[in-house]
């Protein structure tokens, strides 16, 4: 191997429970005022490092990393050129384990990077065996510029794809203005039908639609403040939507809050993943 790497960990997600409990108490301090929106990011920080749950190398410069829009199959690879570790590559098998291994990229253009040929790998098994060598067939391409890949991947007689799904921003936009409609109308159903998987993995319906119903102010208006932007962190492509709140007080009086409301791509759909700390 050119540079040193860290065998990838894949964390487990905490339980329902520790998530209900994290939602109750907070909604139960001084800290409840606006948690009909920051209870998102209440529930975003306890999910934190398990979204996409993924690790991977540890190099001079961070590796790019795809993943497949219809399974949790991901490939990190150091497409710098001129690093001790250009090429060095750790493909994740969702069921099987991490494949590492060295297959030098060939540029085409400016943002084109092609994977072609058959390298020597090292495997190590997801429950934790034995590692052991293999060899990896892979034959696609990588768009650096709009961070989409397409590759196929033969292992053995095993045959696998990184197909990526391609970032609509106007879509985001979308999903992030029913959101805020949703808020306005306290259509705390519908809200939650457009959170992210692994939040609605970790409270009901039910549970989510009271404790958002349980608090000492009402949101009367919320509404995009601006235009969106998309970033690419990892194999997770985000959408950051600047908001907008007028709510009313539990002492009646009206005030205005600001905040972001965050968006993940997940496969061809946009989710709500959280929002930030409201402020005036």
């Amino acid at each position: 191997m050119k540079g040193p790497m860290s065998r990838p960990q894949h964390p487990i997600p905490k339980s329902p429970t520790v998530f209900r409990r994290r939602l109750h108490s907070f909604v139960n301090t001084p800290a409840r005022l606006l948690a009909t929106t920051v209870i998102l990011a209440a529930l975003a920080s306890a999910t934190a490092g398990t979204v996409y749950a993924i690790q991977t190398l540890s190099t001079v410069s961070q590796p790019a990393i795809f993943k497949d829009k219809s399974s949790n199959t991901s490939l990190a690879v150091q497409l710098t050129q001129g690093q001790p570790d250009t090429g060095q590559f750790d493909l994740f098998v969702p069921d099987r384990g991490s494949y590492r291994g060295d297959l030098p990229p060939r540029p085409s253009g400016d943002q084109i990077m092609h994977l072609q040929g058959t390298t020597s790998a090292k495997f190590y098994p997801l429950d934790g065996g034995q590692p052991s060598v293999t060899a990896v067939r892979m034959e696609g391409e990588l768009d650096t510029a709009h961070h989409t890949a397409s590759v196929n991947i033969w292992i053995g007689d095993a045959k696998y794809r990184i197909l990526t799904a391609k970032a609509d921003a106007a879509a985001a936009q979308r999903v992030a203005q029913q959101s805020l409609d949703a808020t306005t109308r306290h259509d705390w159903s519908a809200l939650y039908d457009l959170l992210s998987k692994d939040i609605q993995a970790a409270v009901t319906p039910a549970d989510f639609s009271a404790t958002m119903s349980t608090t000492d102010i009402t949101t009367t208006k919320a509404e995009a403040n601006g235009t969106g932007t998309m970033r690419v962190v990892g194999s997770t492509t985000l959408y950051r939507q600047p908001v907008t709140l007028t709510v009313k007080q539990k002492d009646g009086t009206i005030a205005t809050y600001h905040n972001n409301r965050y968006l993940v791509l997940e496969g061809d759909e946009w989710k709500l993943l959280s929002t930030d700390t409201p402020k005036q």
